[in-house]
């Protein structure tokens, strides 16, 4: 409960209500109802013993009910593709969809004060016996409980969540600095709560660094340019690539962390990773790299000159500056390898081996790989709430 009002608080911080394109979502459901409720007046034949103001309120009802679906088909369309994660709409939706429903209900009210005897004659026929009169103001009465059905249509919006089985795979690469000088367990136990956190359309590659005999391993890459060199991931003795199919599997894989390694060929590890997620492995709609270490990598010294990984045009295209981010253990600006990431464009977070810092560093690079739950629990709530309302509201039986 506590996170379900946390995420309200959270859209209302996040809104930009200074922004038009805020209000757009509000006033084009108010002018979409307008113009709906003209049209279906066109289209609603006025029959007797039904005068012209109840196939208004009809006209009325139907219109906000539509509206309301479209909103919650909207909502439900963009949580299944992540939409959100860049795109913080929640609030303006959320408005749009209670002005939408509020519609629903204030005309579904108006209606039912027509229902009292000075102003029946309003809404229906007035014959002058009293039988046809009673047996008018009944079939009035089933002609507005049948406008209760409408309130059904925003709860078939919800439908389009099945847009999400549709939804491609993620893979999410991580490089795991596990050499003596990263003996602390906080980024461990951050992942831990991460990967808690994603739905199984998220596949993982855990790197950790283990391979070399010695820190002087005369096998080990000592160079950018010898890397670049390399295309088979099996020729690099460096890192120990992990792939799980889903963040459960990886969940549990990180159990098997250990500071058995000798040396840091953390950059050697990153380009076999690379090679790895891109030899015989299938296309993913979105590719990320996380790097979490100190930086202290064992070509630390000649990465001051020299080409990066970034100048590898299929590194480039896989991983792009912008899709590679980087937890930093030790302290800004460490060591070369830091420093050459964060000039290529890479988000750099200092993390301090503190656990909310790597949380929240974590939580950053994957928002887009993260579906927000309470936005939908938000929006069946509101539904549910208003369609209860006007489900108790009924016209007196007699007049």
């Amino acid at each position: 409960m506590d996170a379900l009002l946390y995420s309200l608080s959270d859209y209302w911080s996040n809104a930009k209500f200074s922004e038009i394109l805020f209000w757009v979502f509000p006033f084009s459901t108010f002018l979409g109802i307008y113009v709906l409720t003209l049209i279906l007046c066109k289209l609603f034949p006025v029959s007797s013993p039904v005068l012209t103001v109840f196939s208004i309120y009809r006209a009325w009802i139907i219109a906000s009910m539509c509206a309301s679906l479209i909103i919650v088909s909207l909502i439900s369309v963009w949580w299944a593709i992540n939409f959100f994660s860049s795109n913080p709409w929640q609030m303006s939706l959320l408005l749009s969809l209670i002005l939408s429903l509020s519609s629903a209900a204030i005309a579904l009210l108006s209606l039912k004060t027509r229902f009292k005897k000075n102003r029946s004659n309003e809404i229906l026929e007035i014959p002058a016996t009293l039988g046809k009169r009673e047996a008018n103001f009944l079939y009035v009465g089933k002609r507005f409980r049948k406008l209760k059905i409408y309130w059904l249509l925003p709860l078939s919006g919800f439908l389009f969540l099945l847009a999400g089985l549709t939804k491609g795979q993620n893979l999410i690469s991580i490089i795991y600095d596990n050499s003596a000088s990263m003996v602390q367990t906080n980024a461990q136990s951050a992942l831990a709560e991460t990967f808690a956190k994603l739905d199984v359309r998220n596949q993982i590659t855990l790197t950790t660094l283990e391979g070399l005999d010695a820190p002087d391993d005369p096998q080990a890459k000592t160079s950018v340019t010898q890397l670049i060199n390399m295309t088979d991931p099996s020729a690099l003795k460096a890192g120990k690539v992990m792939f799980f199919e889903n963040p459960r599997a990886a969940e549990e894989g990180l159990a098997q962390i250990s500071n058995a390694c000798m040396g840091s060929p953390i950059l050697e590890s990153v380009w076999k990773t690379f090679l790895y997620t891109s030899k015989d492995r299938e296309t993913f709609d979105n590719k990320i790299m996380i790097v979490i270490t100190d930086g202290l990598d064992n070509m630390d010294e000649k990465l001051l000159t020299g080409p990066f990984v970034f100048e590898f045009e299929e590194f480039q295209n896989a991983y792009p500056p912008d899709k590679l981010f980087v937890i930093n253990y030790g302290q800004e600006g460490q060591s070369n390898l830091i420093k050459k990431f964060e000039l290529a464009g890479c988000e750099v977070t200092v993390a301090g081996n503190n656990k909310q810092n790597y949380l929240e560093a974590l939580d950053n690079a994957l928002g887009s790989f993260k579906s927000d739950l309470n936005i939908l629990y938000w929006t069946l709530l509101t539904v549910l709430i208003f369609s209860v309302a006007g489900i108790m509201i009924n016209p007196p039986n007699k007049m």
